[in-house]
């Protein structure tokens, strides 16, 4: 095996057993452009995080950009289960980078033209040859950049 495909196996295996218990773990991985053109179902919103639950866990000291992250993680579920998000998360590389809306996220386009994110096939292989979901290889080749 290549160098560059084992560290990359490594990286989205770690991810994967770190993100198991993940409420959205198991649902279907969606392509970014697939993602950034969907519509909710039934026209309901857009997700938005609980501004209650993010005041309560700003007021402990936590900042805002994780409380942001761990509404979404949780879907809006309360402050006990936004910390256990959060306690459990807080070393992740994005954990500190500032929180996106959906809409945002949606509408942006990658600097300087670059192409959207494909998950590597070989990695995608690999993890499901050890009896792992390719829903969740793909989820954890986005999540560590296929590296």
């Amino acid at each position: 095996c290549k160098a560059t495909n084992n560290s990359g196996v490594e990286a989205a295996m770690e991810w994967m057993l770190s993100h198991m218990g993940d409420a959205d773990f198991h649902t279907p991985y969606v392509e970014e452009e697939e993602a950034a053109t969907a519509q909710p179902a039934g026209g309901a919103s857009r997700f938005s995080p609980d501004a209650d639950i993010i005041a309560q866990i700003v007021a402990m000291g936590f900042e805002e950009n994780g409380a942001k992250k761990a509404c979404k993680a949780t879907n809006n579920s309360g402050v006990e289960a936004a910390m256990e998000w959060m306690l459990s998360h807080m070393g992740d590389a994005d954990f500190h980078t500032p929180y996106v809306e959906e809409e945002e996220a949606a509408t942006a386009q990658p600097a300087g033209g670059a192409s959207r994110f494909s998950p590597d096939a070989d990695i995608i292989a690999q993890i499901v040859a050890m009896g792992f979901e390719e829903n969740g290889a793909k989820k954890a080749c986005k999540a560590t950049n296929n590296s």
